[in-house]
């Protein structure tokens, strides 16, 4: 009689316990504050001002809406080929916020604290994903 054990199941993947995909979501959730007309507006001098700062916002918002989405699908797919093609996808979209991010804190000349948060949890996540791309080329 020849007994057959059960495979053990490994720890389920929790997308929640990833740090980049954390980083995604605290960066887009600050940007959702800023672009539901939170911008304290006061700060800037002239109208133009005000309309580029708005308008910065909401395209960040926009460009954050769907990184913690590719995020989660490049952590979980097992072809090597899509895990590339994801990051670099999430590298240029970094990227360009973080750039974005800069440019609506000089706008406000660092008198805004939520930009400043917005702009620094930005760099936060470049420097989140530099350490995730390492760990992905590492990992083949």
């Amino acid at each position: 009689m020849k007994i057959v054990q059960e495979p053990q199941f490994k720890q389920s993947f929790d997308i929640k316990r990833h740090a980049l995909y954390n980083e995604a979501m605290d960066l887009f959730t600050l940007s959702r504050k800023l672009s539901n007309g939170n911008l304290q507006h006061s700060i800037l001098n002239c109208p133009s001002e005000k309309e580029l700062a708005t308008n910065l916002s909401e395209f960040i918002s926009h460009t954050a809406l769907s990184l913690p989405m590719s995020i989660a699908e490049a952590a979980i797919t097992a072809d090597y080929s899509k895990k590339l093609y994801f990051q670099k996808h999430i590298e240029e979209r970094v990227s360009q916020l973080s750039k974005l991010c800069k440019k609506l804190e000089v706008l406000y000349r660092n008198r805004c604290h939520s930009v400043q948060q917005l702009a620094h949890t930005a760099h936060k996540l470049e420097t989140g994903f530099k350490k995730w791309s390492l760990q992905l080329t590492s990992q083949n």
